[in-house]
């Protein structure tokens, strides 16, 4: 049915299904079976268009007898639409919808960010052994996070990212039923002033990651301070890049791909 019906929709539509353009694997047009974890489960829909956000159709066939007259058997797609409100949609993602509705089919959101799809990018291309969680409600706090995910206070981490006096990003990474301590940062990089925590427009600007969802993954031009007590468990649960995903990683995995420096910064 793929082949028969949609795939040629699609391409109508503008997207390069088959890229015939011969473009990366981090930047085609569309992704066959694409992999995607939602409050826990792993997710593979039949495409993932990829520009600037990601959008996950699926397809069926179905039975019975259909409503309204229609034959049995005849495609079916349910379109997954990820996108910020902020982010100008592409036309054929418009288009797309404008179909399902008048068709009567039914569209689902899950919401993401670039932000978000930037992290799990990296995760994907520097080949990290983590699972990324996505939410369809806010994980920004530590109680929503805790009521979300199911997962338990104890696996929590928070990033908190500062800003030294000479523009130097620093992340401390503390127990998330703890507080970062900015005097404790100052000594531990034995700087003259205490640093200060960023905005949320500098968390975008200088780190790419939005206020609420930060993690020391995916943070190259960043210090990173981690607390022993993050250090002491197995595993734990860090920001995915904005406030509705986060990352569940091995502490053993977290030491691979991220340079760090232990230090008591936790009040």
């Amino acid at each position: 049915m793929r082949a028969e019906f949609i795939d040629p929709l699609l391409q109508v539509l503008g997207w390069d299904v088959h890229n015939v353009h011969g473009r990366g694997e981090h930047d085609k047009d569309v992704i066959h079976e694409d992999a995607i974890r939602v409050d826990g489960k792993t997710l593979a829909p039949d495409y993932s268009f990829r520009v600037g956000k990601q959008v996950f159709p699926g397809s069926k066939e179905t039975g019975g007898v259909a409503q309204g007259g229609r034959r049995p058997g005849l495609p079916v797609a349910a379109l997954f639409v990820e996108f910020r409100p902020r982010i100008r949609r592409h036309k054929a993602q418009r288009d797309a919808e404008r179909m399902l509705r008048r068709a009567g089919l039914p569209i689902e959101r899950i919401i993401m960010s670039e932000f978000s799809n930037r992290m799990k990018r990296w995760l994907d291309e520097n080949r990290v052994n983590a699972e990324f969680l996505a939410f369809d409600k806010s994980v920004h706090t530590v109680q929503e996070a805790v009521e979300v995910s199911g997962y338990p206070v104890e696996r929590f981490t928070k990033s908190i990212v500062m800003l030294t006096t000479d523009e130097q990003l620093v992340i401390a990474v503390v127990p998330a039923d703890t507080r970062a301590s900015t005097n404790r940062v100052r000594k531990a990089l034995c700087l003259a002033d205490r640093p200060r925590v960023v905005t949320r427009e500098e968390s975008a600007e200088y780190l790419d990651q939005q206020l609420g969802g930060n993690s020391p993954l995916n943070a190259p031009n960043a210090i990173i301070l981690i607390d022993p007590k993050v250090l002491e468990r197995e595993w734990i649960l860090v920001g995915g890049g904005d406030d509705r995903n986060l990352v569940k990683i091995s502490i053993a995995e977290l030491e691979r791909v991220v340079t760090y420096v232990e230090a008591r910064v936790r009040k």
